[in-house]
């Protein structure tokens, strides 16, 4: 009895040191499949582990969390962060969830990233938002050109002056006069034009003197800006006289002059390059012919705009001495035709808008947002056009808009922005006034 007792009492005591020895076996070596054997020293060893070759191994990788839909928010935190790329992106991508536009939010994503695009070079991002009609972009604007017109180049210092021009701030008077004797004639020109849009005759006597070493096409454009200044009597007293000059090109200067300010002493002298085409007063004498609305001057420009692009650029600046509803027909002739040169193209929308063309609205749409139309800068000037005829107050429009954001055409996506924001600053500046009746 005893015997079998001992016998049971060893078998027992080795289950229970096998029990032992399996709970004390790694989690991770316990796998199903793994073959376990105790080793000299009691502990386990993994078969396994002498053909390593053979042992499959299970790799984890960490995932990304995934990135938070954008709030309000989180949109204004990316702005103040500085992050202005990251801000559009995400608003685009929340108005475009919630078909929905926020203009208070809209204003500080575009400037932020316009005037970024500025900080880092682009100077045309600075003249976008100023078109698009923001208040320190205009003051900033012009302050760079007074202070840093020099080192401009002449495509971002033109279209600068032109704007300042444009809005005519007095207070850009001084602006304009430090750009007067820039290197580039064409930033010049385009100084002395803006002057004269401004209206101010205190520039009157510095814009005579100019006349002494002007070539002819500069002396055209003094004798317009001086005719708005309201010194068209003076200008005439100073060149009526040397018509009768026989020095070579005394007498074709003067007659362009005189022309510009309306004229017609010097008319035989002007027909007759506009007959033989003469360079270098051709295509000049057409610019001219806008202040000689006769039937001669439609028939010369008329056939002007079917010339090459000098000659189709300066009849665009005599256009008005055509019948009123011809101006309108030929300058939508101009837009929609592709074969046109850009540059013609982008003035004829340029005097559409100015002319508020309502029936052209759709056909601006339309070219803005055509992605068969070849030329950003056509699609761009379109896209600007936009504001003009309140055409963003409608959400379909706003929302082709805000694909155009990031175009990959430069010019596009720069007047996409701008109008968005124009926008904005529009409904802003509504709400703000019914808020305060």
């Amino acid at each position: 009895m005893s015997r079998w007792f001992v016998v049971l009492s060893l078998a027992l005591g080795f289950a229970l040191i096998c029990l032992t020895s399996r709970m004390a076996v790694p989690a991770f070596a316990a796998d199903e499949g793994d073959e376990v054997t105790t080793d000299e020293t009691g502990g386990d060893t993994d078969e396994t582990a002498e053909t390593p070759a053979t042992t499959e191994t299970t790799e984890f990788t960490e995932t990304a969390p995934a990135t938070p839909f954008p709030t309000k928010a989180s949109i204004r935190d990316l702005v103040e962060q500085g992050m202005t790329s990251d801000a559009e992106l995400a608003y685009l991508e929340w108005a475009s969830f919630w078909h929905d536009d926020d203009p208070t939010l809209i204003v500080p994503v575009l400037r932020g990233k316009l005037m970024n695009d500025f900080r880092q070079g682009n100077n045309a991002a600075l003249i976008a938002l100023a078109q698009a009609g923001d208040r320190e972009a205009i003051n900033v604007l012009s302050e760079q050109v007074l202070a840093d017109g020099e080192n401009w180049p002449p495509k971002d210092l033109i279209p600068a002056i032109q704007f300042i021009g444009r809005i005519g701030d007095g207070a850009a008077l001084n602006v304009l006069r430090s750009v007067l004797y820039n290197e580039d004639a064409g930033v010049v020109n385009a100084a002395i034009e803006a002057l004269g849009n401004i209206g101010d005759p205190r520039i009157a006597p510095e814009l005579m003197k100019m006349f002494d070493d002007a070539d002819p096409e500069r002396s055209v454009v003094l004798a317009r800006a001086l005719a708005k200044l309201g010194k068209a009597k003076q200008v005439n007293a100073r060149f009526e006289p040397q018509l009768q000059f026989p020095l070579p090109g005394v007498r074709e200067k003067a007659a362009l002059v005189l022309a510009a300010i309306g004229r017609s002493k010097g008319w035989p002298i002007v027909h007759h390059m506009l007959q033989t085409k003469e360079a270098p007063y051709y295509p000049l004498a057409l610019v001219t012919l806008s202040a000689l609305p006769t039937q001669e001057s439609v028939a010369f420009v008329s056939s002007a705009m079917a010339g090459e692009e000098a000659e189709q650029l300066a009849a665009l600046q005599s256009i008005n001495v055509l019948p009123a509803e011809k101006i309108d027909a030929m300058l939508l002739t101009l837009m929609r035709d592709d074969a046109r040169p850009a540059s013609v193209r982008v003035l004829a929308i340029r005097m559409i808008t100015a002319r508020r063309l309502d029936r052209a609205a759709g056909e601006l749409r339309t070219l803005a947002t055509n992605p068969t139309e070849e030329d950003p800068v056509v699609k761009g000037e379109a896209m600007m056009a936009l504001a003009s005829f309140d055409l963003l107050k409608d959400y379909p429009v706003r929302e082709v808009v805000r694909q155009r954001v990031i175009s990959e055409e430069e010019p596009v996506a720069r007047a996409s922005r701008a109008v968005l924001l124009s926008y904005a600053l529009k409904a802003n500046m509504i709400a703000s006034a019914k808020q305060k009746r």
